[in-house]
C-alpha cells in the first residue's frame, strides 16, 4: 500500500510552483544562442568595400590582362561574396558549426566543378 501522508510529489497548486511555459523554453534557447552584431560603421564600411571592389572588377574588365582577367575577376568575386556572407548574412557571429556545415559544401562545389572540367579536358 501507498504511503498518502508522504506528500512530496508535484502538485503545482500546493507548492506554489508554475510550470515552464513555451516562452520561458524559447527564452532560454535564444539566452544561449545570443550572438552579437557588426555595429553600423561596419557595416557602412563593408558597403564601400563591396562598391570599391566591384568597381575594380569593372575597371579590369576594360584593361587586357591575357589569361588572368577571368583569374582576377574570380577573386575579387570571392573576397566579395566572403564579406556578404560573413557579415550580412552573420555567418562571421554563428556557431561554429555552420561554417563547417558551409566549408563542407563549398568543397564539395569546387570537386564537382573541377571533375567536371576533367571529363572535358579528357574526352576523346
Amino acid at each position: 500500500m501507498p504511503d498518502t501522508k508522504n506528500t512530496e510529489h508535484l502538485n503545482y497548486s500546493e507548492k506554489n510552483f508554475d510550470p515552464p511555459t513555451e516562452e520561458d523554453f524559447l527564452n532560454s534557447l535564444s539566452d544561449k544562442n545570443a550572438h552579437q552584431e557588426a555595429g553600423f560603421g561596419t557595416y557602412i564600411l563593408i558597403w564601400l568595400g563591396l562598391i570599391s571592389l566591384t568597381a575594380i572588377t569593372v575597371a579590369l574588365a576594360g584593361i587586357n590582362l591575357a589569361g588572368l582577367t577571368v583569374i582576377t575577376a574570380l577573386a575579387i568575386a570571392i573576397i566579395k561574396s566572403s564579406l556578404v556572407a560573413n557579415y550580412f548574412m552573420h555567418i562571421k557571429f554563428d556557431a561554429p558549426i555552420f561554417k563547417i556545415f558551409i566549408a563542407v559544401s563549398l568543397i564539395i562545389f569546387v570537386l564537382m566543378i573541377v571533375l567536371t572540367f576533367f571529363d572535358l579536358i579528357f574526352r576523346n
